[in-house]
C-alpha cells in the first residue's frame, strides 16, 4: 500500500499527532508512505499530479485545505483520508471517525470507503474570467463571510471560539435581497445570508438543518432572514438540542432543496468556502451538486459506515 499525505503546517496548533499516525502506518505494514508540505503561493494541484500512483491520499489541514486538495480529486476514484488538524475540522467532525493516530491509521489500512456528494462554486472575478472552486461542508454569501474573515486573526488565540467572538463583534449584519434560482425556480427574498449546504453540521457539531445528507444530490439552501444577531439565537438553541432530528425549528431559516443554484444579492456580498472567505470575490455566484465526487475513508463510529455484511 502506498500513502501520500499533504499536510498544511500553518493549520491549527502544530500537533505532532500526523506524525504519529504516519509512524504507526509504517508499523501497520503500509509500503510507502510519501509527507509533502503546503507552503505559501504554491500550486496545490502540482502535489498531486502523481495522485493516480498512490492507493491512500491523506489531507492533513483545516476545511479549506481539504476542500481545495479534495476538489482536485473530483470523481478520480482515489480514496481519501481527511486527518483533522486546523480549527475546526468540520468535514472530519461530520464523518465522525476516531480521530485517534493509531485508529486512523488501522482504519486507512482497513480501507472502507463511502462516496460523497461535492458542491462547486463558480464566480466571475472583475475581469469576467470565471473561477472555480471545490467544497465539502457549506459555502456561501454575507453574514457567514464576514464572521469568516474576522475570525481569522482570532484563531490562533481562541480556536473555535473565534468565530463566536466575531458573531458578537457584529450585532446588525447587512440585510441584503436575493434572487435565487433554484433548478429553475426562482425566488427573491431578504435576510442576512445564503448558505448552500452539504454536510450539515458545524462548529460544535450545531446541525444547520436536521434533514441534509451529503449523499442525496442535492444541496439544502438556507437563508437566514434575521435582522440582527439576538434574533438568531431560538434557530441556534434548536440548532444545539437537535442532536436526533427532534428539534426541527429553524425560526431565522427559509429552506429549499436544488442540485443547482444561482445566488444574486443586492447589495453584492462576499464570498466564503467551507470557511475560507473567497478574495476579491462577490456575488453573484453559482453552486451546484458533483455527485459521488469524493471518496472518504469511514469507520465504524462515522454513521456513514456501512458494512459488507
Amino acid at each position: 500500500m502506498r500513502v501520500l499525505a499533504i499536510h498544511n503546517p500553518d493549520s491549527g496548533s502544530g500537533s505532532g499527532d500526523l506524525f504519529d499516525y504516519l509512524k504507526e502506518l509504517v508499523e501497520l505494514g503500509c509500503d510507502e508512505v510519501v509527507l509533502r508540505n503546503i507552503h505559501a503561493h504554491e500550486d496545490d494541484q502540482v502535489l498531486l499530479d502523481d495522485a493516480h500512483d498512490y492507493d491512500l491520499i491523506v489531507l492533513s489541514g483545516g476545511d479549506g485545505t481539504v476542500a481545495t486538495l479534495n476538489y482536485e480529486l473530483k470523481h478520480s476514484g482515489i480514496p481519501v483520508q481527511v486527518f483533522p488538524s486546523g480549527t475546526a475540522n468540520l468535514v472530519a467532525s461530520n464523518l465522525s471517525n476516531d480521530e485517534e493516530p493509531v485508529a486512523m491509521a488501522k482504519a486507512a489500512m482497513d480501507g472502507h470507503t463511502e462516496s460523497f456528494d461535492m458542491g462547486e462554486l463558480s464566480y466571475q472575478d472583475k475581469n469576467g474570467e470565471t473561477h472555480y472552486i471545490g467544497f465539502s461542508v457549506i459555502a456561501g454569501a454575507g453574514f457567514d463571510a464576514t464572521i469568516m474573515h474576522d475570525s481569522e486573526d482570532l484563531k490562533a488565540r481562541m480556536g473555535q471560539l473565534a468565530y463566536f467572538a466575531a458573531v458578537l463583534a457584529n450585532p446588525n449584519p447587512e440585510i441584503a435581497t436575493f434572487k435565487l434560482d433554484l433548478d429553475g425556480e426562482h425566488v427573491e427574498i431578504e435576510g442576512i445570508a445564503v448558505l448552500i449546504i452539504n454536510f450539515s453540521n458545524i462548529t460544535f457539531d450545531v446541525s444547520i438543518v436536521n434533514d441534509a445528507s451529503p449523499q442525496d444530490g442535492l444541496f439544502h439552501v438556507a437563508v437566514i432572514k434575521s435582522g440582527s444577531t439576538v434574533q438568531l439565537l431560538p434557530t441556534v438553541i434548536s440548532a444545539f438540542l437537535d442532536k436526533s432530528g427532534n428539534f426541527p425549528y429553524r425560526p431565522q431559516l427559509e429552506i429549499f432543496t436544488a442540485k443547482k443554484v444561482k445566488v444574486d444579492a443586492n447589495p453584492p456580498l462576499h464570498l466564503q468556502f467551507d470557511g475560507d472567505v473567497i478574495e476579491g470575490a462577490k456575488t453573484p455566484f453559482t453552486a451546484r451538486v458533483l455527485e459521488g465526487a469524493s471518496k472518504f475513508i469511514v469507520d465504524e463510529n462515522s454513521p456513514y459506515y456501512r458494512s459488507a455484511d
